[in-house]
């Protein structure tokens, strides 16, 4: 038997294993598409997700540092600061586990922090409302040098955000 009566005997096995190969090679392709392209839409998510926990923790470190505790108001004013309240992370809450950090702890301490520093200083304010935290002349060096120690504990979280960057 030759190679031409060969094919010409099983020429339908020899063209099922041809295509049937072909599809098996598409198949694989596609897998390995399907996976780059997850892999890149999971990578930009991680990087946005990152870049919003960023954001607002270096936010609140510089909001929490321009208080001067050596600038009291005048007796009888109040000095008066925003509520310290975050407004983006609170819903990425559900994807914190993506962030780029050498450490989770450092950046779920900082959010505790810029969390339970408004709370605990509208227990020393002399007037709260919605928007605002007013303060006494005498609760307020106090209140501003612990808001500023404050900023001080965010720049772990921002290094650790920071460094897993490189």
């Amino acid at each position: 038997m030759t190679w031409i009566d060969f094919a010409k005997d099983f020429q339908t096995a020899i063209v099922g294993i041809i295509g049937f190969t072909g599809v098996i090679f598409a198949q694989l392709l596609n897998a390995h598409l399907t996976r780059k392209r997850d892999d890149a839409s999971q990578r930009r998510k991680r990087d946005a997700v990152t870049a919003a926990f960023e954001v607002e923790i270096k936010q609140f470190r510089n909001f929490f540092l321009q208080l001067d505790p050596k600038k009291p108001p005048e007796k009888g004013n109040l000095a008066l600061r925003p509520r310290s309240r975050r407004i983006v992370t609170p819903m990425l809450m559900i994807d914190i586990g993506l962030i780029n950090t050498t450490s989770l702890d450092d950046v779920l301490y900082a959010l505790l922090v810029i969390d339970a520093l408004d709370n605990q200083s509208s227990v020393f304010a002399s007037s709260v409302t919605d928007t605002h935290l007013g303060f006494d002349a005498d609760v307020w060096p106090k209140m501003a040098k612990a808001t500023n120690e404050a900023a001080e504990s965010l720049d772990k979280a921002l290094a650790s955000l920071h460094s897993a960057k490189r």
